[in-house]
């Protein structure tokens, strides 16, 4: 994941709506106080999602669990993220 793929499938399977803003490190707080939005570190979300779904793929197929299977996890780790908050 990076720092478009995240947010990217944040708008395709959660939030259609949602907008991104894209600023330097050192600047996320300072620009998400003046717009009054979310700060997101996508690459946290990125990493957290792709684990997720590496470890849902494994506990439907096991040790078969192959790169398809995790990219067709990513949907419901999605969806139980927006459900615990974690959007």
């Amino acid at each position: 994941m990076d720092r478009i793929a995240c947010p990217w499938l944040i708008k395709k399977f959660v939030d259609p709506n949602a907008e991104f803003l894209f600023v330097p490190v050192d600047k996320v707080m300072q620009v998400a106080q003046e717009q009054g939005a979310t700060p997101f570190d996508a690459a946290c979300a990125g990493a957290y999602l792709v684990g997720s779904a590496g470890e849902l793929a494994a506990s439907l197929r096991s040790w078969g669990a192959t790169a398809t299977d995790v990219l067709e996890a990513i949907p419901a780790i999605l969806l139980r993220m927006q459900s615990d908050g974690m959007e």
